[in-house]
C-alpha cells in the first residue's frame, strides 16, 4: 500500500465519524468525502477545520453569489450538508413521475 504523509499532501478527514468506520489511511488525496449536516471535517495539509463556506463551495455553491444574511460558519456548514446536486434531483423526479405513470396503466 502506497503511504502519503498528510502533512505535505491535502486530505479530507471527517472527524465526527467513528474512527472504525473512516479509513484516513485508505482516503485518497484532494477527494472530498461526503459532506453531512453537523459533520466536522478536518485539513491536516493546513492544520484546521473546514468553514461553512468552504463546505459549500466543495458542494459546487458560490457562497459569494448568495444573499445570505447574518448565517454562522455551524449554519452554513449544515447548509453544505444539506444540499443535493441536480442529478439526485432529477432522478428522484423522473422516479417519482414513472411510479405514477406505472400505477395508471396497471389500474387500467
Amino acid at each position: 500500500a502506497e503511504s502519503h504523509d498528510s502533512s505535505f499532501s491535502s486530505f479530507f478527514w471527517n472527524i465526527s465519524q467513528n474512527a472504525g468506520k473512516e479509513k484516513h489511511r485508505g482516503s485518497k488525496s484532494e477527494i472530498a468525502g461526503c459532506l453531512t449536516p453537523g459533520g466536522n471535517v478536518f485539513l491536516p495539509h493546513q492544520g484546521r477545520p473546514l468553514l461553512g463556506c468552504e463546505k459549500l463551495l466543495i458542494q459546487g455553491i458560490p457562497y459569494f453569489r448568495l444573499l445570505l444574511g447574518t448565517e454562522t460558519e455551524v449554519q452554513l456548514g449544515d447548509l453544505a450538508g444539506n444540499a443535493m446536486s441536480l442529478t439526485v434531483v432529477c432522478a428522484t423526479m423522473l422516479g417519482a413521475v414513472t411510479c405514477k405513470q406505472l400505477r395508471r396503466e396497471c389500474l387500467d
